[in-house]
């Protein structure tokens, strides 16, 4: 799979016990929507047996996912042109904003591992959040693409970093076919350079406290990761013809439009779950897509940690009061149109030691409701034990993942389940009860043992 971020609530540790269960209810080549499609692992091993369609309200999830399914052709010549371009956006901009005696200090004070200097140096460069001078209406006016250099220079990112964000995103804004892949290089390039709590860019990490990782932060070039990136795909170039598509709209709106429905065969589901709203994970990658701007989000005790700005998506599907409501639209919309429903959710393994009071439905509800709707024979509840972790830094903590299944089973003899599988395989060791045994080849009696075990 084509990996851009570390993804929350990725699903790319258990895709093997999603497919498995996705192949009994639809065939090879049919169309199946995956309706909260996140950072497009789930689209991306689906891609190769049926046609795709990804959908997800967020802006760099729609990127992410048109980059990974619908992958342009592209090529070295294409790289050299945008290389040369980030080249000049990059001076431009450094003498456009002054930041060329800020540069060169922050390259010494990383150097020197200087904490005290950098700090200064962060404190004293204007950004929308420290100076009356600078406002988002301003800047949006003038649009000089400087919104990385006055929103994250200092926080999220160095000056330096953040003049580098900016000058790429110039230097996009001519390619349409490729832009979405560029952009999604630019994602993983971002994702490898922030200064942020966790992988999902939620908050910035401050500097005094966690300076060995600052200054490790600092010393990522954007462009260096970002052309990087970009390489990897002008090796494996070649031109993609599917039917995949690509949308971006929240679930309930896709869950209406008549002329998608008629072509979908199965919906995977894997919906927000708590009633934490996603759109504060990965905000400022929204930020760098859209490029528009936004207004800063105030708290009564001023700016949030997260450096939030307004029009961050809310879904009902995070609160409680609406969540059952919008599932229960999502089943009564596939029993409707006789598509067949995959849909995930993750639910702790010990529900007496471990807290479900921010999950805004439990899965005996989930399932209840989903045999309600399809009718219990028609249901099917699919489940396997790992760890999940809410960021790279915090312990993973035992979950459940629930695969429920609902409608025809249209390949009910021709299944496995390969996560199953794996794990027999994987305990396998050579033993002296098989027939070949006195050869004496150990590597062939586990070779033998596995044979074995897979018929």
């Amino acid at each position: 799979m084509k990996k851009f971020i570390d993804y929350q609530g990725n699903k790319s540790g258990i895709i093997d016990f999603i497919i498995s269960g996705i192949h009994e209810y639809a065939n090879n080549g049919d169309v199946i929507l995956d309706i909260f499609a996140g950072s497009g692992a789930v689209s991306a091993a689906l891609n190769d047996e049926y046609v795709v369609y990804s959908n997800d309200v967020e802006a760099y999830a729609y990127t992410l996912n048109s980059a990974i399914i619908m992958t342009p052709y592209f090529t070295k010549y294409n790289l050299k042109t945008i290389k040369k371009s980030i080249e000049l956006n990059k001076l431009h901009l450094i003498a456009q904003e002054n930041l060329s005696d800020s540069i060169t200090n922050e390259r010494k004070y990383i150097k020197e591992q200087n904490c005290e200097k950098i700090i200064d140096l962060y404190k004293e460069h204007e950004t929308v959040w420290n100076s009356q001078k600078i406002t988002p209406s301003i800047l949006r006016k003038n649009n000089e693409y400087n919104l990385f250099v006055r929103y994250y220079a200092g926080t999220y990112f160095g000056i330096e970093q953040a003049v580098e964000i900016d000058a790429i995103i110039k230097s996009l804004e001519k390619y349409e076919d490729e832009k979405n892949l560029l952009f999604a290089c630019l994602f993983f390039a971002m994702n490898e350079a922030v200064f942020s709590r966790d992988g999902h860019m939620a908050q910035p990490l401050n500097f005094m406290k966690n300076s060995k990782r600052g200054f490790v932060s600092r010393k990522v070039s954007v462009v260096d990761r970002f052309l990087f990136k970009c390489n990897e795909f002008t090796e494996n170039s070649y031109k993609v013809d599917n039917a995949n598509k690509v949308f971006n709209v929240p679930f309930e709106k896709i869950v209406k439009n008549e002329n998608v429905l008629e072509n979908v065969d199965l919906i995977y589901a894997d919906p927000p779950y708590t009633d934490m709203q996603y759109s504060r994970y990965y905000h400022i990658l929204n930020v760098a897509r859209q490029y528009n701007y936004p207004e800063l989000t105030k708290t009564n005790s001023g700016y949030t940690s997260g450096l939030y700005t307004e029009g961050r998506y809310q879904s009902d599907l995070s609160k409680k009061s609406k969540a059952k409501d919008r599932l229960r639209l999502l089943m009564g919309v596939c029993q409707k149109y006789n598509i067949n429903l995959a849909l995930s959710y993750a639910y702790p393994q010990n529900k007496k030691k471990q807290a479900t009071d921010r999950y805004t439905v439990s899965i005996e509800e989930l399932i209840d409701m989903a045999k309600e709707i399809f009718s219990a024979d028609k249901v099917k509840v699919n489940q396997v034990k790992y760890s999940h972790a809410n960021n790279k830094n915090s312990k993973p903590k035992p979950v459940i993942e629930y695969l429920i299944l609902c409608g025809e089973n249209k390949n009910k003899n021709k299944t496995y389940d390969i996560s199953l599988v794996k794990d027999n395989i994987q305990k396998i060791k050579p033993t002296n009860r098989n027939p070949i045994y006195n050869t004496h080849l150990y590597w062939s009696q586990k070779s033998y043992n596995i044979i074995d075990c897979l018929i």
